[in-house]
């Protein structure tokens, strides 16, 4: 038989509980009463199980935001929204924190909530053609078209959730750990990416080929003007063109380019790596280390499996109805930030009415 004293305390501390949970729904409401209307809440699909909390609420762009983000260089693009969008966030929170997937869904709500409905995209009219760019090939113009994708009709995904939408029997929570038996059932422990990451590799990069990027600057200016060119064959003509001019300039380009990615992918999948065996890694230089000399490269397959398991944020299949087939289709789009940032060059006039007192 438990002694009454043992009972008292029991509900002593139930009351406590109480008490605590009345005063959190206290604060929830004053914290909610403070925020300025012009703040829209978004609940992110991540559930506050990484960095970011469960809401941040954001305000629509300003013109000095837009022009903010007006940048060429799309490296530095980044940079500039995670600037901008702290600027919009209400809370004290630093979007540099945020994953990938949670700063798409930050724009892509911000997008739907002041900028405009459609989002337009181009897909594939036949997917099951082999790549390719001749005709009857995929990426041909004939099998290409333009749609206004209806932004509602844009899912999103819960981290807590499969993509069929039941609870998932194991929750997502960082830390997590691999482990490797055969190297003697060696522990790693891993997170998963965030936007501070991709900055600094951007950053680490730019410091380690400084000398080659300037070398090369020309072509990859020419290649940007390319890639803009909408006629393919005068953007194949133009590419010719430039490879013409010096061919084994550009071949050096090109495995520079295969260098300088290879060791983006390196520092920034060694920044994922948070411990091994207990021993924490909290240097770049000893996350590197790890990288090149003590974890398998097969390992990063099944944090790839991992990652693709505990899928969340925007869901890249969207159904429409397409003018070309006369028919509802699902395509795949692979959201990118820049899909939902605001264009000067688009029309938003549907949004405003004009009055004249």
């Amino acid at each position: 038989m438990k002694s009454p004293l043992v009972i008292e305390e029991s509900e002593k501390k139930e009351e406590t509980k109480e008490e605590v949970k009345v005063d959190i729904v206290e604060v929830e409401k004053k914290i909610k009463q403070n925020i300025p209307v012009d703040y829209i809440p978004i609940k992110l699909e991540s559930h506050g199980m990484l960095t970011a909390p469960k809401v941040l609420h954001f305000r629509d762009y300003t013109m000095d935001d837009a022009l903010q983000l007006n940048i060429l260089d799309e490296e530095d693009r980044l940079k500039a929204i995670v600037t901008v969008l702290n600027n919009m966030c209400y809370e004290d929170f630093d979007c540099r924190e945020l994953h990938p997937k949670e700063l798409t869904q930050i724009l892509y709500t911000v997008h739907g909530s002041f900028i405009g409905s459609k989002l337009e995209k181009n897909y594939y009219i036949d997917d099951t053609l082999e790549e390719g760019r001749e005709k009857g090939q995929k990426d041909n113009r004939e099998n290409i078209a333009s749609i206004e994708i209806d932004i509602h009709n844009i899912k999103t995904q819960s981290l807590l959730q499969t993509y069929e939408g039941k609870n998932r029997e194991k929750k997502f929570k960082e830390p997590f750990t691999i482990v490797d038996h055969i190297k003697k059932n060696q522990k790693i422990q891993f997170r998963l990416t965030r936007i501070k990451d991709i900055l600094f590799t951007q950053e680490y990069c730019k410091a380690l080929f400084f000398e080659e990027e300037k070398e090369y600057s020309f072509y990859k200016k020419q290649l940007l003007k390319i890639r803009d060119i909408k006629e393919d064959g005068k953007r194949d003509e133009a590419l010719e063109d430039l490879i013409n001019e010096n061919d084994e300039k550009y071949k050096e380009y090109m495995n520079f380019l295969n260098k300088r990615d290879s060791i983006f992918v390196k520092v920034l999948q060694s920044q994922l790596i948070e411990a091994i065996d207990d021993e924490k890694l909290d240097t770049i230089e000893k996350k590197l280390y790890a990288y090149e000399h003590r974890i398998s490269a097969t390992l990063w397959s099944m944090y790839d499996e991992i990652i693709d398991e505990y899928n969340f944020g925007i869901v890249e299949e969207v159904t429409f109805f397409s003018d070309k087939l006369n028919k509802n289709i699902t395509r795949k789009f692979p959201f990118q930030f820049i899909d939902f940032l605001p264009d000067s060059n688009k029309n938003y006039s549907r949004r405003y009415t004009v009055e004249f007192n």
